[in-house]
């Protein structure tokens, strides 16, 4: 039987002993809100399996130096399916915890811009598919299970990311950030070996090259709440 990956408390754990941390900080220290929105494209070897999609977060930030920020990052990334491969249409709950400094501006006024990059954790959870191999097995061997109801994509792992914020003051007093995101997320056996096996067709009998991990840049447009 295919063994999925267990899924990670480590990441988890640090990330609400973060938010703890945030929360129980004195009322006078300002924290920031943002809500971004846009899209996330897969790149490497992933930009052969999946197609862009959307993708949003909120993240909330403290401030631990003049400027340098401890940020608290959720989020969810859609990849769509493949055109020529039927590769499964899968959700990213991402929960992250960066820090990120100032490069420019103070990010309250004018032109700012900043860098980040940080750690935590991705939640992988598929649309169902079915595999050939699952089939073929259970119907050859005792004891193999099948699910009829489908396959999934599944796991929680660790998961790296980093990046660049462009921030602007509108005249009406919003701060609006264009952000540049770059994630890297590692796939357990299961769904490698499921992905590998869905890319299999008659033009391609050897499939896609393996993937083992998916790294995806999301582009979007947030706004200070």
């Amino acid at each position: 039987m295919l063994q999925r990956l267990r899924p990670t408390c480590l990441a988890p754990f640090l990330l609400l002993t973060l938010l703890f941390a945030i929360t129980a900080q004195p009322a006078h220290a300002q924290m920031k809100w943002r809500i971004h929105g846009g899209i996330i494209t897969p790149m490497a070897t992933g930009s052969s399996y999946f197609t862009l999609g959307p993708s949003v977060s909120v993240d909330v930030a403290y401030p631990l130096a003049e400027r340098v920020d401890l940020v608290l990052d959720l989020g969810w990334d859609y990849l769509n399916t493949d055109d020529h491969h039927p590769t499964p249409v899968t959700n990213f709950w991402r929960y992250r915890a960066e820090v990120e400094g100032a490069l420019v501006g103070d990010g309250e006024t004018g032109l700012s811009v900043a860098a980040f990059g940080g750690v935590g954790g991705t939640t992988v959870y598929s649309h169902k598919f079915y595999l050939v191999s699952q089939v073929a097995k259970h119907m050859a061997e005792e004891g193999v299970p099948y699910t009829f109801e489908g396959e999934r994509l599944r796991g929680t792992g660790i998961t790296g990311v980093g990046g660049l914020r462009i921030g602007a003051h509108s005249p009406d007093g919003i701060m609006w950030w264009l952000t540049g995101k770059l994630n890297y997320t590692p796939l357990n056996d299961f769904n490698q070996d499921a992905l590998h096996e869905l890319s299999v067709n008659r033009v391609e009998p050897q499939g896609l090259d393996p993937i083992s991990s998916v790294m995806g840049l999301s582009i979007t447009l947030g706004v200070g709440l």
